[in-house]
């Protein structure tokens, strides 16, 4: 079982750097100038063909990189094209993106790609605990409602709002980079006890909280947005624990400390699917 297990993880693995190869040698139709002078790796505005009518626009940091495939696999016979733009730490909060992250290149475009492009659907998908803005404790969601980062992400809700039909956004999922695991394959290899192999969900709270409270606040004005949760997938309240892995076949959800594999993306994918059906 074990040694099955390993191979299957070291094949996900290989498929996470596979998606960034696919990202690297993407193509936009219709073309748009991004400089290459300076940009950073991770920088994509792509676009993919669909079999259906919409126009859908996937937007976001990094998290974009992890889980576009599974995205288009799902929606693909929805639109007739999916266009891609993301950077490495760039949130759809541009103005807020720190100067050192490189936004500019693409990220910080949103609003004109939009302009151009005029998605019937905005899909979001977006770490936000990559800078102390919107990272900021709070210790109820109803002190997200009189907070001034909230005050500020409304605004680019009724801004986007302007340009699209409809905004989804899915709820960030935590990081490990403060408490780095040990790779699932090694341990499965060496037959290593997996006991404490999870984030506690006090830690998966105090990382994803603050800015889910935060969006979930500004939103409650934006008749266009709607949200995807995803942490009853992962977290038992029963144990506190939320998971990192699938527990019957071991397979590991993260690429790495900061990202899904396609088995963490499935464990919320049919939900996005339903809200991408039901809004185009």
């Amino acid at each position: 079982m074990n040694e099955t297990a390993v191979k299957e993880n070291e094949k996900l693995l290989r498929n996470c750097d596979r998606q960034l190869e696919e990202l690297r040698n993407c193509k936009i139709e219709p073309h748009f100038d991004v400089i290459s002078d300076g940009r950073p790796l991770d920088s994509y505005l792509c676009s993919f063909e669909g079999t259906g009518n919409a126009t859908i626009l996937l937007a976001g940091n990094s998290f974009v990189m992890r889980q576009y495939e599974s995205i288009i696999k799902v929606s693909k016979h929805k639109f007739k094209k999916l266009y891609l733009a993301t950077q490495s730490m760039c949130t759809i909060f541009t103005r807020q993106n720190e100067a050192i992250w490189k936004c500019n290149y693409v990220s910080n475009r949103l609003k004109e790609f939009m302009t151009v492009l005029k998605p019937d659907l905005m899909i979001v998908t977006q770490r936000l605990s990559v800078g102390n803005l919107f990272n900021t404790p709070l210790s109820t969601f109803e002190d997200a409602k009189n907070d001034s980062i909230a005050t500020i992400m409304k605004e680019y809700w009724k801004e986007y709002s302007e340009l699209t039909k409809n905004i989804i956004i899915i709820e960030p999922h935590p990081t490990m980079y403060d408490s780095p695991k040990e790779n699932l394959a090694k341990l499965l290899s060496l037959n290593a006890s997996l006991d404490n192999y999870y984030i506690s969900q006090k830690d998966y709270n105090a990382e994803v909280n603050p800015g889910w409270w935060r969006t979930l606040a500004s939103i409650e004005n934006c008749p266009k947005c709607s949200t995807i949760s995803i942490r009853q997938h992962f977290c038992h309240n029963s144990t506190k624990e939320c998971d990192i892995y699938e527990h019957q076949k071991f397979l590991t959800y993260y690429c790495d400390p900061g990202h899904f594999t396609t088995i963490g993306v499935e464990k919320f994918i049919q939900d996005l699917a339903a809200a991408i059906n039901k809004t185009i």
